[in-house]
């Protein structure tokens, strides 16, 4: 979006959210980029220790020899097998599903 002064739909909103008389505050999360990395290596780890999602691996082996790892999530709330839908969550290509935003999906 695009800010003009002189747009009457701008001004409107402006003045019915009030969002020119708030003043930003950032989180602590968000003060610098140190801190930003400093957390996500916090979180990213205690995810990974101590999160509650599991995976089990399968993997194909393919005509050309290479190999492809599917992971399936263990459902934590049910033993139910029946059908349920199915999210791909593709990582980086240097990833895996232990990333933390393949984790957070995966809740």
């Amino acid at each position: 979006m695009y800010y003009q002064p002189s747009n009457t739909l701008w001004n409107e909103l402006l003045t019915a959210t009030g969002l020119n008389n708030r003043q930003y505050k950032p989180s602590l999360f968000a003060l610098n980029a140190t801190w930003q990395l400093f957390w996500f290596g916090v979180i990213s780890a205690a995810e990974k220790l101590f999160g509650k999602v599991k995976y089990q691996r399968q993997i194909f082996e393919l005509a050309d020899g290479g190999e492809l790892a599917l992971d399936w999530l263990i459902h934590q709330t049910s033993e139910n097998t029946a059908l349920r839908n199915i999210v791909i969550c593709v990582p980086g290509l240097s990833g895996d599903s232990r990333e933390v935003y393949c984790l957070c999906i995966a809740k």
